[in-house]
């Protein structure tokens, strides 16, 4: 990958172990802030605390890393960090993915479950093959304001009693548009110099058309993206909204930063 430019989606996380990766494989990436991440307010912490006790869910799903940040920051403001710890502790906490996993834990959370597929689709799929997880069992999930009705009815579906969502933060197409790293980015794909851009989210994917499209004026997007040598998506559902915007992308096996680095390397290497 010698030499290599790897742009990737960010919402203002790091990508240190992307980064650390492509740098030594002597590579470089430009990390694009696509996304600004809205927390709602902190009284959310006591809804989801009220929901769990008075409903007695059986478990909580964690969908992403984002959830669990937003979930403590809000809790901290609020004081009810220990209470918060306590209760997720007395019930079954699931995590979509290692990342996630890792966030749980910082927070002196236990999990019991990470789904052999790092997606919606695998938690689905786990659970519908784990009959003692689904029947007459509820569980709650404190996610995004993006969230559709897919897993909730999908959990419905597999003859769960009870799918309560309950939202913490928004997303929105980040607003401060940084010219230097945007102009570069912008102009490396006018001259097709891209070797690969990586899309963390099905909201980076919108938020890239709408930058490129208010702020540089480019209206064939999907033709300047389609130049570029290799496009992933992290998950299936970034690649369903890449798809669904004419984009062909890979994913890969695992979805995860690692994952996604092995991927690029293999296509970029040939």
């Amino acid at each position: 990958m010698s030499n290599r430019i790897i742009a990737i989606t960010t919402s203002g996380g790091s990508i240190s172990e992307l980064s650390e990766h492509v740098i030594a494989a002597g590579g470089r990436v430009i990390a694009l802030p696509t996304i600004d991440i809205i927390p709602c307010e902190p009284k959310v912490v006591e809804e989801l605390v009220k929901i769990i006790t008075s409903r007695n869910h059986d478990i909580c799903a964690f969908l992403s890393a984002n959830a669990v940040d937003v979930l403590f920051n809000l809790a901290r403001k609020t004081s009810q960090v220990d209470d918060l710890v306590s209760l997720l502790n007395s019930r079954i906490v699931i995590a979509i993915g290692p990342n996630t996993m890792k966030r749980l834990k910082q927070h002196r959370i236990n999990v019991h479950i990470v789904p052999d597929r790092y997606s919606t689709q695998g938690l689905i799929e786990m659970l519908a093959s784990n009959k003692k997880l689904v029947e007459g069992k509820s569980i709650i999930i404190p996610r995004s304001g993006e969230a559709d009705a897919f897993v909730k009815r999908s959990l419905l579906n597999l003859g769960m009693i009870g799918v309560d969502e309950v939202i913490l933060y928004n997303v929105k197409s980040s607003k401060a548009v940084d010219k230097k790293i945007w102009g570069e980015f912008v102009s490396l794909l006018a001259m097709k110099k891209l070797d690969c851009l990586i899309f963390t989210s099905p909201s980076s994917v919108k938020a890239l058309f709408k930058i490129l499209k208010n702020s540089y004026n480019i209206r064939n997007i999907d033709g300047e993206l389609n130049s570029v040598k290799t496009t992933i998506a992290i998950g299936p559902l970034t690649w369903h909204e890449l798809k669904r915007r004419g984009i062909q992308a890979s994913v890969p096996e695992i979805h995860t930063i690692e994952g996604t680095f092995e991927l690029a390397r293999k296509c970029l290497e040939g």
